[in-house]
């Protein structure tokens, strides 16, 4: 990560993020059926996302493309 801080966690931020990857790759738009908290833990926990767009991108990877 550099050294600029990392983006706020916004949730409804996040799943616009999603929901343009979704749109782009063909997917399906956000299902919601993981709850707000729970991501907002694991966005706060994982360094590796340097912002909500790359943890969307993630998160679809997760949901939807990795079987």
């Amino acid at each position: 990560m550099t050294g600029s801080p990392r983006e706020p966690w916004d949730f409804d931020r996040f799943v616009a993020h999603y929901n343009e990857i979704a749109r782009e790759r063909g997917g399906w738009v956000w299902p919601g059926e993981i709850a707000a908290e729970k991501l907002q833990g694991w966005y706060g926990s994982g360094a590796v996302w340097n912002g909500l767009r790359e943890f969307a991108l993630a998160r679809y990877e997760l949901d939807q493309e990795v079987n």
